[in-house]
């Protein structure tokens, strides 16, 4: 149980950060395929850090970045 929690509050805090204010910001001053790709690239370095501990783990950050860029594409397409 607490790792649903725990998953779920840092999925959300996640959103709100790098959908709702990064995305959001870059949105008004990039173009839509600019500011997604830029808010994908962002998310997914913090992200990065996983091989430091977990290196075959690298397969898993062409989906961190895929689900990045469809998240950022409907946030800022649906304002």
């Amino acid at each position: 149980m607490a790792l649903i929690y725990g998953g779920i509050k840092t999925g959300f805090a996640e959103e709100f950060l790098f959908r709702g204010l990064i995305a959001g910001s870059l949105s008004l001053r990039l173009s839509l395929v600019s500011a997604n790709l830029v808010q994908a690239l962002i998310f997914l370095a913090p992200h990065l850090l996983i091989l430091l501990v977990l290196p075959e783990m690298w397969p898993i950050l062409p989906a961190v970045f895929a689900g990045a860029l469809f998240a950022g594409w409907v946030r800022i397409k649906s304002g």
